[in-house]
């Protein structure tokens, strides 16, 4: 048999070079992935899931967006293959949408009559998706294909509520089931704490279920398929208190917005019937599409086998009413499927990252060459910091450095202290064409091995890049500060500085462990005339002592930190594929960065709000979802670990309240660390004349009433935008924008980000599971998150990394679910003389094996049977 052609009609094959390079580490961020973020890493909870809305009034657009959504492969979380999604799918009622003129919409936007929202579909069970509500209760879902219509998940849309109402659910005696199935098992109940679970069945972080199940007791066979589980309910057993949840379900009325653009990958597979052939996306949350046959390759019917493993990309053109599938056309062959390549290009694609060239137009707007000085007027025009004590801290590997520290102390004990940002508008004018591609793609992308920039390598690693002993251009907020952090007076401006050396973290960290030692200058790298190894050093811990007070008022005024555990990996340098990983830690010296850069964030933030009321660019963090933070705060008085969502600075100190040294406490704590994000909403920038209410401009993890980001022009837009805006308030230069567009740009900042988060979260489970398939096994503590009646859902303590784990394959003579905990009676095995009983309940600490999935790159974790000292024991 002769090997297929790779030549596809209509296809194009060629693919796009990743530019850019990898920066190791990141820089200051904020607790909820919100700070200045630097070199690479994502900041804060990885797995923060929360949404924003706008206003019901806000004009609507009917422009394409960009994919706001993470793209699962064809699988569970466990790396099971996942159900019915290449069979036809359950027939639906049909459903006829109205066809209302966009003023009806509006109309019916403002007046109530429907809500909008960003819709999620959930990626376990497609036919469900779901619109948070305005009020902050129960999540609206629109049950089914034909209620959705041709929305897609991260779409903005308008939903109509269609049935709205409160049911009465009597909860059974959790304690009387509990006892009866452990009286049959001969286990003493003494031994258990009855906890519910967080999680309902096929429910993940973006797609809370609102359908509330009665509390229920199953038992398990192992190896008998799901279908046939055999329920037992204690009808009997009333509860003293019936609890009512308000149930309701929408459908989509209209797509305001297109954010998700539309494309996917996946594979061609021969249609039964009619003309074309089907194209069964990775990401389950998309609908099949039919594609014509013309556009696939000539002899696909032929010998359909020989593209079984090719990955393709699709777009869909349209999806019709009363039609189960969508239409669209092959775009181009991506590659083989299981090959990293081709699986980051496929995640690039689905999110919309442009991975091109910037093209000789785009570099052409550049109006310096290299190399390149700085011109004597404009240095007259500027604050001069060149004789000043200006250094770096980054990650050793970065190489594009945009922000700088000074510090000078005053005979009367307080200091200057001075953030210094890469001024990136010097060469990046406005409306010009590179300034239209970088405003496109608004942020760099940060992937485990490379990075995918917003801006030319000649600006990023040159002419902003605040390297050492070089002339740069910047713009400087100093503060004159009190040990303790008062802050008496604030000076913004531009500015001129030479930074005198390029430190690393583990330098700075160096010098806050060890103050009393003597550093040589062959320790450090090199250092600019006139100063010294001890001059650096003093700076350094004179920035830590006002830092560390900063951050101890930040705390009391009720700022939230949720940073979890940041997995990074060691590269082979010749393949470019993980040898190794470890787990990032926060060091003191990443603190001290982080205290200086938020606090010019906010002080940048007062002064462009101040200045331009109408203009500015903002960033603000909403309030937790209520209704699934009082569920979390009921659940965990439960579980023994209360927590109070009252406020952030509250949540902070009950988290603060469960942290312990032992490695339980601390287990326990990454794990309630992964259940606040649940409720989490996502920051967003916003222009200021665009929400009238000032209330709404607060940023609820930072507790602070303004916010910005301005210390990252060269990785993110918004600080762009942020910097032209600072320039206009001083009366350097005139806004040439006006709100709307600042808006719209604000719009696009967030998708991109969003879409950026989104991809590197998966490149880096690509890579995870890449290391998993070189290793083989890899053992891994973890501690149970929630509990099914047929699978847990563990956080792995030295991952930080979640996983559905299931039982239905483990040596099990029994698994009962009772009342949120899972009962497993293990088999009797060689060298264990008797079954072994272990109980799962939230905070259970189990070890699995992680081992390579069921499809290429990918990975999955099963139980390992308890040690005995483990057995009947929940904790």
């Amino acid at each position: 048999m002769s090997k297929r052609t790779s030549s596809a009609k209509g296809i194009n094959s060629s693919k796009k070079g990743l530019s850019g390079n990898r920066s190791a580490d990141n820089k200051n961020s904020d607790p909820i992935g919100d700070g200045p973020t630097h070199q690479g890493q994502r900041s804060g909870n990885k797995s923060m899931k929360g949404k924003s809305h706008q206003a019901s009034g806000a004009a609507i657009s009917q422009e394409k967006g960009t994919s706001q959504s993470k793209t699962p492969r064809r699988k569970h979380a466990s790396g099971k293959p996942k159900s019915g999604k290449d069979t036809a799918c359950t027939n639906a009622p049909a459903f006829q949408q109205q066809q209302l003129t966009m003023e009806e919409i509006e109309a019916g936007l403002k007046s109530g009559r429907f809500i909008q929202g960003e819709l999620r579909v959930n990626a376990r069970d497609y036919k469900h998706s779901y619109l948070s509500h305005p009020d902050g209760g129960s999540d609206v879902l629109i049950e089914g294909l034909e209620l959705r219509k041709p929305a897609l998940s991260g779409d903005l849309v308008a939903v109509e509520i269609i049935k709205g109402f409160e049911q009465e659910t009597e909860k059974p005696d959790s304690i009387k089931q509990l006892e009866s199935v452990c009286q049959a098992l001969d286990i003493n109940t003494d031994k258990y704490v009855v906890a519910s679970s967080l999680a309902g069945e096929g429910s993940d972080s973006e797609t809370p279920d609102v359908i509330i199940e009665e509390d229920q007791t199953t038992m398990i066979t192992p190896g008998t398929p799901k279908g046939s589980d055999v329920s037992v309910k204690d009808t009997s057993a009333t509860s003293s208190s019936p609890q009512k949840k308000v149930h309701r379900m929408g459908k989509v009325v209209t797509v305001l917005k297109r954010k998700h653009n539309r494309i996917c990958s996946g594979h061609i597979k021969k249609n039964k019937t009619g003309d074309r052939v089907l194209f069964s996306p990775n990401d389950s949350r998309v609908p099949r599409i039919l594609v014509s046959r013309e556009s696939c390759p000539q002899d696909f019917l032929k010998r359909p086998d020989d593209y079984k493993n090719v990955l393709y990309a699709a777009r869909i053109l349209d999806w019709p009413p009363g039609s189960m599938f969508a239409e669209g056309v092959l775009i181009r062959e991506i590659g083989q499927d299981g090959q990293m390549d081709t699986m980051i290009e496929a995640t690039l694609l689905e999110n919309n990252v442009d991975t091109s060239d910037f093209s000789p137009n785009d570099l052409g707007s550049l109006t310096v060459n290299v190399p390149w000085q700085i011109p004597k007027t404009e240095i007259a025009k500027r604050r001069d910091f060149r004789s000043m004590c200006v250094f770096t801290i980054d990650p050793s590997t970065a190489r594009d450095l945009d922000d700088a520290l000074s510090i000078e102390e005053l005979p009367d004990g307080t200091f200057d202290v001075g953030v210094h940002i890469a001024d990136v508008t010097y060469f990046l004018h406005e409306e010009t064409p590179l300034d239209g591609t970088a405003g496109k793609r608004a942020t760099s992308v940060y992937l485990p091995n490379k990075v995918i920039p917003m801006l030319p390598r000649v600006l990023c690693e040159d002419l902003c890049s605040l390297n050492p002993d070089q002339d740069r251009l910047a713009f400087s907020v100093v503060w004159n500060i009190s040990a303790e952090g008062q802050i008496s007076k604030e000076w913004f401006g531009k500015s001129v500085i030479r930074s005198c050396v390029k430190l690393s973290y583990q330098h700075a960290q160096g010098f806050i462990d060890d103050p009393h030692k003597n550093w040589t200058a062959e320790e450090l790298p090199p250092i600019s005339s006139p100063f010294s190894v001890a001059q650096i050093k003093e700076k350094v811990l004179d920035l830590n002592k006002v830092a560390v007070n900063l951050r101890k008022k930040r705390k009391e005024d009720g700022a939230l930190n949720l940073n979890q555990v940041k997995l990074s990996f060691n590269l082979d340098d010749k393949t470019g594929m993980p040898n190794g990983y470890h787990t990032h830690e926060q060091l003191d010296s990443n603190r001290l960065v982080e205290e200086f850069m938020l606090l010019a964030n906010m002080a940048v933030a007062h002064k462009i709000n101040r200045c331009l009321p109408e203009q500015a660019m903002l960033r603000r963090h909403p309030e937790p979802n209520s209704s699934m933070a009082l569920e979390l705060e009921k659940q965990s008085q439960i579980l023994g670990v209360p927590l109070d969502f009252t406020n952030s600075g509250s949540l902070q100190k009950s988290l603060d309240d469960i942290c312990r040294e032992d490695l339980h406490s601390r287990g326990k704590l990454q794990v309630l660390l992964a259940m606040c994000s649940k409720p989490m909403q996502m920051a967003v920038y916003f222009c200021n004349g665009c929400l009238k209410d000032e209330m709404m401009y607060r940023h609820y993890a930072l507790s602070v009433p303004l916010y910005t980001h301005f210390t990252s022009p060269i990785r993110r837009y918004a600080d762009v935008l942020v910097h032209r805006a600072l320039s206009a308030a001083l009366g350097d230069t005139q806004m040439q924008l006006g709100k709307d567009k600042i808006q719209e740009l604000a719009d696009n900042c967030n998708v991109r980000k969003k879409a950026a988060k989104v991809v590197s979260d998966t490149c880096e489970e690509l890579f995870f599971s890449a290391f998993v398939q070189e290793v083989g096994t890899v053992e891994g503590a973890a501690m149970v998150l929630s509990v099914l009646d047929h699978c847990v859902d563990v956080y792995f303590l030295n991952l930080g990394l979640t996983k559905r784990v299931y039982i239905d394959q483990l040596p099990l003579k029994v698994a009962t679910y009772v009342d949120g905990k899972l009962i497993l009676v293990w088999k009797k095995v060689e060298g264990v003389k008797e079954e072994m009983t272990q109980c799962l309940s939230i905070f259970t600490k189990i070890h699995c094996s992680i081992t390579k999935g069921n499809y290429p790159l990918t990975w999955m974790a099963t139980l390992q049977r308890p040690e005995e000292d483990d057995s009947v024991k929940s904790e």
